[in-house]
């Protein structure tokens, strides 16, 4: 069997065309990056498209936790479920074989920290949000920071993209509300840091104090971390408000 070597390792090369017989002999080439990378691809195309992980399995033939295993990298799907999930998705399977971009993996579970206003009054609202990344674009969905009283406070789930910039290591995107009758919108600004666990920036839209409002906002891998950046980010800035030296906390909890 001729063979070719990628950053997976060695890989033989009916693996690499997305034909029925690359597909077939999938199957038995049992590679955890590949698996890896097939899950992440199907992950961000079903965030992409809005269906939800149940939906999809149903969809397909397989159960939730089947999904789940398919989506983690613990179990490649067959050639004939990875057909109909790029059917489902209307991608071509083709799109499922990319492999895992280089540099920071910033998919998965994140939280968000940012000063919020209404009627004047600032807070702190902090959410989980999802990040789901294909090469340099990311994918968000957050929840509502303040839960039930979220209509009371001006408060909304969101949905929006981010655009990796390697040569700068920023992210820049924008948010949008994706609650019913809330057309709330912004953009946003990050500075990552040079290890990829954390960001901070600066979100501006129109919200429920103004049609332009703006303020600090923060990304990290746990709750508490993306508190404690919020609360020392303005020790760190000037007369003008400009962020001049990286906030240092203590070290977040794992």
């Amino acid at each position: 069997m001729a063979i070719r070597q990628s950053e997976w390792g060695i890989i033989p090369l009916n693996l690499l065309h997305p034909t029925p017989q690359g597909l077939s002999a999938m199957n038995s080439y049992d590679n955890a990056a590949i698996r890896s990378a097939i899950g992440g691809r199907i992950l961000f195309h079903r965030s992409e498209k809005k269906v939800e992980q149940a939906d999809l399995a149903v969809a397909v033939g397989v159960t939730p936790r089947q999904m789940r295993r398919y989506e983690t990298g613990e179990q490649e799907p067959k050639a004939s479920t990875l057909y109909a999930i790029a059917d489902y998705l209307e991608i071509s399977v083709a799109k499922l074989y990319k492999p895992a971009p280089k540099g920071p993996r910033l998919d998965g579970r994140w939280y968000t920290s940012n000063f919020s206003f209404k009627d004047g009054v600032r807070r702190v609202d902090t959410t989980e949000l999802e990040i789901s990344q294909d090469e340099d674009l990311l994918l968000l969905d957050a929840g509502r920071a303040q839960g039930d009283n979220a209509i009371q406070a001006g408060d909304y789930a969101f949905t929006g993209e981010l655009r990796l910039h390697r040569g700068t290591n920023s992210l820049i995107g924008f948010y949008e509300s994706s609650d019913e009758g809330v057309t709330t919108a912004g953009s946003y600004f990050f500075k990552l840091h040079v290890q990829g666990t954390h960001a901070v920036g600066y979100w501006c839209g129109d919200d429920y104090d103004g049609p332009c409002v703006h303020s600090w906002a923060t990304l990290a891998r746990t709750e508490e971390h993306a508190v404690q950046l919020l609360s020392s980010v303005e020790a760190h800035t000037d007369a003008q408000g400009n962020l001049t030296t990286w906030p240092k906390i203590s070290s977040p909890s794992p």
